[in-house]
């Protein structure tokens, strides 16, 4: 059979084309790439010295990380040129990258890739954020909004000069929410829930290094105009890197804006501890049935809670997103 392979493989190679020629099966290519080893300096126990699975699996496996593993097959560096520095040992993938400059390349316009060194921000998000994701049992709920009455309230406060953000009444609206449905201001305690008294919201601020979570202190409390005021020093001084870092800690719920990136729906992930974050996606003009059946274009934004299941069950999470939602919808009810 595996004659017949090879036959049906090399038709037309000469005797001396074959004499240099490294012949291996399938299987062995694959558990070489696998393991990162250069098949080529393997003699071969196969039918007319082909190189076959049980040679590969004979030889001793170097201690690497998967993500090292390939790395090394992507870019053609066997494993068994890599000096490992991590653990006992074990080839990482930084010490794949840093072979790199003498790995076999077959062609001068190969584009390289580009090494960029985590910082201590990004490598502090990608850990929370991992570890958010594998410690909660994260659910999701999403709900479509009216912002109609928003927008009118935000003309006429503006013909007063008070400057009110859509994301302003986001927040607003969900520290009263929180103050109604406790249980998502609350975190996951060994063998217990701690409802939080007060209402601390974090605002996601996106800047050049990552990201920064400042938090508005009993946002519950706060009026409209003093939230605004609050939330524009606190994204001046984020952006400008003058954050004190007291202002980045002790949040209890987050909500996090991408609209005006365009986005129309996103899911965030949970600033652990807390229970919850709301995704707040861009306002459009869609087309709404109104109660008369009748359909007009109206401003509309997606909103999108992420909530610890463990701590909160999907039925009054729903009812605290709805709760939002009618809240955003008549903001009279603020009064």
């Amino acid at each position: 059979m595996l004659n017949a392979q090879k036959q049906k493989d090399e038709p037309s190679l000469s005797p001396g084309l074959q004499k240099n020629r490294i012949f291996a099966t399938p299987r062995a290519k694959w558990r070489a790439e696998e393991r990162g080893i250069d098949y080529a300096q393997i003699s071969g126990s196969g039918p007319e010295g082909w190189i076959i699975e049980r040679d590969i699996l004979t030889i001793p496996t170097l201690k690497a990380s998967p993500l090292a593993r390939k790395i090394s097959a992507y870019h053609k560096v066997p494993l068994s040129d890599i000096e490992g520095t991590g653990s006992r040992g074990k080839i990482v993938s930084e010490d794949v990258y840093a072979n790199l400059s003498s790995a076999p390349v077959e062609t001068m316009d190969m584009p390289q890739d580009t090494i960029l060194p985590m910082n201590n921000m990004r490598r502090l998000i990608a850990e929370r954020m991992m570890s958010s994701l594998h410690g909660m049992a994260q659910a999701m709920h999403r709900l479509e909004v009216d912002m109609d009455a928003c927008a009118r309230l935000r003309d006429e406060l503006k013909a007063l000069d008070v400057k009110i953000s859509f994301n302003d009444l986001v927040i607003h609206c969900t520290a009263k929410a929180l103050r109604e449905h406790p249980m998502l201001n609350a975190t996951m305690g060994e063998g217990h829930i701690l409802q939080r008294n007060g209402i601390h919201i974090g605002m996601a601020i996106a800047i050049d290094k990552g990201l920064l979570v400042p938090v508005i202190p009993h946002a519950d409390r706060m009026s409209l105009q003093n939230l605004a005021n609050h939330t524009k020093d606190l994204a001046r001084r984020a952006k400008g890197g003058h954050m004190q870092p007291g202002e980045l800690s002790g949040g209890t719920f987050t909500v996090s804006n991408l609209g005006m990136y365009g986005l129309d729906q996103f899911t965030a992930i949970i600033n652990e501890p807390e229970a919850g974050i709301l995704a707040v996606g861009a306002i459009k003009a869609r087309p709404v049935a109104l109660s008369n059946g009748s359909i007009v274009a109206r401003p509309t934004m997606w909103l999108t809670l992420t909530y610890d299941h463990r701590i909160v069950d999907g039925a009054p999470a729903a009812l605290f997103l709805a709760r939002i939602k009618s809240l955003l919808e008549h903001p009279a009810l603020l009064l």
